[in-house]
């Protein structure tokens, strides 16, 4: 007995002084486990969850190049400018620090494209699908989140619109307006009738929006159909009746008209010079002949020079009609000794100049339908296609119900013991008390009966 009282307190003896404190004890480890529990949720897990939302790209022609021809660049959607601007759309996301959030290379906004394995053995394929991860630091809440994350891709869209709506359709006009001749107005015709057909080409040429009703229930190949009817033929002629009649709009035409002439009338003087020299040899070839000494080489020379006289007689006669014409558009007349006089009076046309501003009048209405109907396309099939309807939320933290358990078990067994070292004394005597009243009952069975 005595050795058992040395032996110091055995496990039994703490399961006895925590089962007379169990009630203390387990209540002290619920309400440390539920502590625990509400540190880690409120306190430690804040802003450790990653928020993700991966999309694609859609809109008119492709999604790696804007309307306006400038590259499309996934990376720059999480620049701060964008980011500032979503921010500035929605009031819901003025508490957002976007400074900070597109500088935090660690837990700041990011995206990246996700690839797969290529064909070929060590190969990757971009898939076209975009992912925006950022930490849930920076929002104060998930559906706050969510919100801006969609609202950062969407705005790739709405940059898209706006590039298009921004293009200017209306740039011939100043041209046309302000050159000084018939053929550069035409020209400045053509261009803009041609670029609108291609225009519309591009966007019906798949199938892909060809049925889309574009504009007042119209589609973009009855859109384009109506164009070509209403202009194509009328440009043509145009283009042909000026080639013909070769009409003067202004002084600064006719200048460079006259130059033209100056060039034709030189190039008129070396092919007139040219076929002297060549009548000249053949006269000297005729002379061989005559005296009975050509040979069959000189045979074969003396038809070459007969053919090189018709072309060069050929080309001085449209060298003289051309600057003649010339002439004659810019208001010249030809005196009896074959040279040319101004007389004031140049070649302008009334009914061709008339035809040309009405046709210039129903190309500005035609443009205006153009812009507008594209227009109404990219905003019906300009769209980000979200993997998700949602955002993805990856927990970064400690789970509070985990903690809640560990707590729970490593508070029982603390307060259990500092009850236990708290009772351990009173324990002891008691046990001491106890084991002495066992001895004296021992001894006074064993004495001797009188």
């Amino acid at each position: 007995m005595e050795e058992e009282r040395e032996s110091g307190v055995t496990f039994r003896d703490i399961c006895r002084m925590i089962g007379k404190r169990i009630w203390w004890v387990l209540g002290i480890s619920v309400l440390i486990a539920v502590a625990a529990a509400l540190i880690v949720a409120f306190v430690l897990n804040p802003g450790s969850d990653t928020y993700s939302v991966a999309f694609m790209i859609e809109y008119p022609n492709g999604n790696t190049t804007y309307p306006d021809g400038t590259s499309l660049r996934y990376e720059t959607i999480v620049y701060a400018e964008n980011l500032q601007e979503v921010k500035e759309s929605d009031e819901a996301f003025a508490d957002i620090d976007i400074e900070k959030m597109s500088s935090d290379l660690e837990s700041g906004i990011k995206i990246a494209e996700r690839t797969m394995e290529g064909a070929e053995p060590d190969t990757i394929r971009y898939t076209g699908i975009y992912e925006l991860t950022c930490s849930s630091a920076y929002f104060s809440s998930e559906e706050q989140g969510e919100k801006f994350m969609r609202a950062l891709a969407n705005h790739i869209t709405e940059t898209v619109e706006e590039k298009f709506a921004s293009l200017d359709f209306t740039s011939w006009e100043t041209v046309f307006a302000g050159v000084d001749s018939y053929s550069s107005k035409v020209s400045a015709v053509r261009s803009q009738y041609d670029s609108l057909v291609s225009r519309y080409n591009s966007y019906t040429g798949t199938g892909a929006y060809a049925s889309f009703a574009a504009l007042d229930g119209k589609t973009l190949t009855t859109l384009r159909n109506e164009l070509t009817n209403l202009l194509g033929t009328r440009i043509s002629k145009l283009e042909t009746e000026l080639s013909n009649n070769k009409y003067v709009l202004s002084e600064a035409e006719e200048n460079r008209i006259l130059e033209n002439i100056a060039n034709l009338q030189l190039d008129l003087q070396k092919k007139q010079q040219r076929l002297e020299n060549t009548l000249a040899q053949l006269d000297a070839l005729y002379n061989e002949v005559y005296g009975g000494n050509l040979t069959s080489s000189q045979l074969d020379t003396f038809e070459s020079f007969h053919s090189a006289i018709q072309t060069l007689t050929a080309e001085i006669s449209d060298t003289e009609f051309e600057i003649e014409r010339l002439y004659k558009s810019i208001g010249y007349t030809q005196e009896t000794d074959g040279t040319w006089k101004e007389t004031g009076s140049v070649s302008k046309n009334e009914a061709f100049e008339t035809e040309l501003n009405a046709v210039k009048d129903v190309l500005v209405e035609q443009t205006a339908l153009c812009k507008q109907a594209l227009e109404n396309l990219y905003t019906e099939f300009s769209y980000i296609d979200f993997e998700q309807s949602g955002i993805v939320v990856t927990g970064g933290g400690m789970s509070p119900v985990l903690i809640a358990a560990v707590g729970f078990v490593l508070g029982f067994i603390i307060v259990g013991l500092i009850f236990c070292a708290v009772d351990y004394p009173a324990y002891k005597r008691k046990q001491f008390a106890e084991e002495q009243a066992a001895l004296a009952e021992a001894a006074a069975s064993e004495a001797p009966k009188d």
